[in-house]
């Protein structure tokens, strides 16, 4: 097996979906909304309010107890 520290490992992630155009939210919850034909909506909640954001791909990496898709009915 292989252990990897979860610190680097989230830093590692952030630096390359960075490099590769990714916006990086910190202190940032998501939640998925309604599914349009040009993508998903998805909600953003952090200090300064509530936002839509429409992505052509969301990746949902919450975990098993995360609420990101708590209320979606339609995943695909």
């Amino acid at each position: 097996g292989l252990a990897v520290d979860r610190t680097r490992f989230d830093y590692s992630l952030v630096q390359q979906a960075m490099y590769e155009g990714v916006t990086f939210a910190p202190s940032t919850s998501a939640r998925l909304m309604e599914l349009h034909s040009q993508g998903r909506c998805v909600e953003l909640t952090d200090d300064q309010g509530k936002r839509c954001v429409l992505a052509a791909t969301v990746v949902v990496a919450s975990g098993l107890s995360g609420r990101a898709v708590a209320d979606s009915e339609t995943l695909r």
